[in-house]
């Protein structure tokens, strides 16, 4: 019995197709004729999702079905979004740098962006791009269940984790303090790394 490559490229994008509906892949980095390259590995196999053209892509994150990284274009960093199931790459930043990007189950997606002289968070919601932030220095975005969450550091360089509600469109302080800082979702609970640590 043979396969012809067509059809097994087919049952292979079947395979990964119900394999991240509930499974994270694992995603990497690594430097490929000089220049970082973004993959994934499925059933042993590596591939990458970034192009060879001469560009550095960095820092990757997976949830399920989506993957985002970051790309240096002209020195800058660019967000980029993955759907792996089909193959599709979107850019969602074209300007200034971005860092730190982080996706939901849904291909919502978060990052810092660098606005004036000082970070900003931004936010994908599907659809467009808005920036949720401005005014204090706002760094360390994280996104899962319909909450987005960061902090903030206002002029006296006190730190405040907060939480914004993509439904409602409201925000509410969580925690004043070093504390609160690297905060993330996991689970559905806020997680305050530097907290629990001292606990």
């Amino acid at each position: 019995f043979v396969v012809k490559p067509a059809l097994a490229e087919i049952i292979v994008a079947e395979e990964l197709a119900l394999y991240v509906i509930n499974n994270d892949l694992e995603v990497g980095d690594e430097t490929v004729d000089g220049y970082r390259q973004v993959y994934y590995i499925f059933n042993g196999e590596k591939v990458y999702v970034t192009d060879f053209d001469r560009k550095n892509s960095r820092n990757p994150m997976v949830n399920k079905e989506y993957m985002v990284w970051v790309t240096e274009i002209n020195g800058a960093g660019q967000i980029f979004l993955y759907h792996i199931p089909t193959d599709t790459k979107t850019a969602l930043t074209n300007s200034s740098t971005n860092l730190d990007p982080e996706v939901d189950v849904d291909g919502n997606a978060v990052w810092k962006g660098w606005i004036g002289d000082r970070w900003q968070i931004f936010f994908f919601d599907g659809i467009s791009v808005s920036q949720l932030t401005e005014g204090d220095v706002s760094v360390d975005p994280d996104i899962e269940g319909g909450k987005i969450v960061f902090n903030r550091q206002d002029n006296k360089k006190e730190w405040r984790a907060i939480e914004f509600d993509i439904v409602s469109k409201q925000t509410s302080l969580l925690l004043r303090g070093q504390e609160s800082k690297f905060l993330k979702i996991k689970d559905g609970q806020v997680i305050f790394p530097i907290k629990i640590a001292r606990e």
